[in-house]
């Protein structure tokens, strides 16, 4: 395994996407799942050296913060960050006015 990379640095590394950077949790998870998947490759490519990836043995609900993650942010200056669901759904003018637009008969 990489010098370092194990079980308990990705946890670390986490505590202080939360603690320190305070990121909010889609953030978080958008960067684990970015190295973990840079991961994957190296435990593809040299399973002999690598085994297993750290990062996909982390909870469901990691980059949930809990009450010491709120506490130390907070300490540092930073705020609570909670998971915020984007859910935009277009206007049926949005819609008639790109439908107009594909069809050749709208401005661009």
């Amino acid at each position: 395994m990489p010098v370092g990379i194990d079980y308990a640095w990705v946890e670390g590394w986490v505590a202080s996407l939360k603690r320190e950077a305070n990121l909010s949790p889609s953030t978080i998870r958008k960067r684990v799942g970015a190295l973990a998947r840079c991961y994957d490759w190296l435990v593809r490519r040299h399973p002999d050296l690598v085994p297993t990836n750290p990062l996909r043995l982390l909870p469901r609900s990691y980059a949930t913060y809990t009450p010491d993650d709120q506490a130390a942010a907070i300490a540092a200056g930073g705020a609570k960050k909670g998971d915020i669901s984007r859910d935009r759904r277009l206007s049926p003018e949005e819609e008639g006015a790109i439908r107009e637009i594909l069809a050749g008969e709208g401005a661009a």
